[in-house]
C-alpha cells in the first residue's frame, strides 16, 4: 500500500500540506502530536484525489457598506456568498462583466452607477440568484460597525470572508482577508447590494 501513495511529505489535518522529508515514518502534527505516517499519506492521497476531480467546494463571502460611518449615520452593511472551487478574486466575474455590459458601464460596477442607469432589478436578481445577507445600523464608532458585522458574518456561515478595503480592520475577524473592490467583482455585488438597501433603509436614493 505504501508504494502506491505519494511520499516525501507530510499532511497535517488543521494546517494542509508540509513540505518535510519522512525520516522516521513519522509526521508530526502541531495541534495534534505526532501520527502514523502512512494515516498522512493516505490523506493527503485523498484529498489530492479529490482536488483534481474537480475542485475543493468552499463558501467565500463578500462583504461592502453603504454610507458614511459618521455618528448617527444610516449605514448598510451587504454580503453575497460564492460556493465553488475558483480563487475569490475570479469569484462572480462572468456575472460582473454581463452586468457592465448591460447597463453601459465602463470601469468598476458600483451601486451609484446601477442607480443612475435604472439598474435597480439587478440587486432583486442578485437576491434571486445567490445567497445574501444584509444588516442596517445607526454608526455610533467602530464598536457598533464591528457588532453589525459580526451579526451579517454569522448569517452568511462562509470559510472564507472577503470584505472591502478600509470598511474594518479585518485581523480583528476570523477568516477574514481585506481587498480593494475594483479588483474583486463579488465585493462590487455586495457594493450593490448594501446601496440598494440603503435607500429602502435609511432612504437613500444613490450611495457608495
Amino acid at each position: 500500500m505504501a508504494s502506491a501513495l505519494p511520499l516525501g511529505r507530510c499532511f497535517c489535518p488543521s494546517r494542509g500540506r508540509i513540505p518535510a522529508p519522512i525520516r522516521f515514518r513519522r509526521c508530526f502534527c502541531p495541534s495534534r502530536g505526532r501520527i502514523p505516517a502512512y494515516i498522512s499519506f493516505s490523506v493527503a492521497y485523498m484529498f489530492k484525489s479529490l482536488s483534481t476531480a474537480g475542485g475543493v467546494t468552499r463558501r467565500v463571502a463578500f462583504i461592502d457598506g453603504s454610507g458614511q460611518t459618521a455618528v448617527c449615520n444610516c449605514v448598510v452593511l451587504a454580503g453575497i456568498v460564492y460556493e465553488g472551487p475558483a480563487s475569490y478574486v475570479y469569484a462572480f466575474s462572468d456575472y460582473v462583466d454581463a452586468l457592465r455590459r448591460r447597463y453601459g458601464i465602463a470601469g468598476e460596477l458600483k451601486w451609484r452607477e446601477l442607480w443612475r442607469r435604472g439598474g435597480a432589478a439587478a440587486a432583486e436578481e442578485l437576491e434571486k440568484l445567490f445567497d445574501t445577507a444584509w444588516v442596517s445600523l445607526h454608526y455610533r464608532g467602530q464598536a457598533s460597525l464591528a457588532e453589525a458585522l459580526w451579526s451579517l458574518m454569522r448569517r452568511l456561515r462562509a470559510h472564507l470572508y472577503v470584505v472591502d478595503d478600509g470598511l474594518v480592520n479585518p485581523r480583528a475577524f476570523p477568516r477574514t482577508i481585506s481587498r480593494p473592490s475594483h479588483k474583486v467583482p463579488g465585493i462590487q455585488l455586495a457594493d450593490v447590494l448594501a446601496g440598494y438597501h440603503r435607500r429602502a433603509a435609511c432612504g437613500r436614493s444613490g450611495g457608495t
